[in-house]
């Protein structure tokens, strides 16, 4: 009866050893998997952080061409209207010059 019970404990130690192995064999594996996940969730992260910001620079340069064509627009809206001003000062200029060389009476 000691020998069958020596042979209990002896099986019940190997049994808990074996059911240790397994264990930490399970966290082993658990936690490569986990890692694994990680990188791969890291990984897709920078993924979609490269997408979007490609999306934004793409946006932002959408809205500046836009802005820049008002601009533009503008501007030369602006350069016709001194180019007639000009224009239009410049006769007025040539008549008073003219009119100064020569007098309201036609002489010189």
């Amino acid at each position: 009866m000691a020998f069958e019970l020596v042979k209990n404990i002896v099986e019940a130690e190997k049994e808990v050893d074996s059911i240790k192995n397994q264990a930490r064999l399970r966290a082993e594996t658990i936690k490569s998997e986990a890692k694994t996940k990680a990188e791969q969730m890291l990984v897709d992260v920078k993924v979609n952080a490269k997408s979007v910001q490609m999306k934004m620079v793409d946006d932002a340069l959408k809205e500046s061409e836009a802005k820049v064509h008002d601009i533009m627009v503008k501007a030369q809206q602006q350069c016709q209207e001194i180019e007639t001003a000009s224009q239009l000062k410049k006769a007025d200029a040539l008549k008073a010059v003219i009119g100064k060389v020569v007098k309201i009476d036609g002489n010189s």
